[in-house]
């Protein structure tokens, strides 16, 4: 089925009756996504970091084999 309306004859496809409709948006005080943000980069920092360690401690574990 097509998205388009067909307009029938002598009416419109998108009649004017139609109008946006107004939503209820959270004030910004309200929005945290700054500190969300801030706070997933420490997450990612910290994961990182770990990883990091990881694998230091693989490569310190596992010397190359003497050929």
């Amino acid at each position: 089925m097509s998205i388009n309306k067909i307009r029938e004859a002598g009416k419109r496809a998108f009649p004017k009756e139609n109008k946006p409709t107004l939503r209820l948006v959270r004030p910004s005080s309200e929005c945290s996504t700054r500190e969300r943000a801030l706070s997933m980069l420490r997450e990612v920092e910290e994961m990182q970091r770990e990883m990091n360690q990881r694998l230091r401690a693989v490569t310190e574990s596992d010397p190359p084999d003497a050929a």
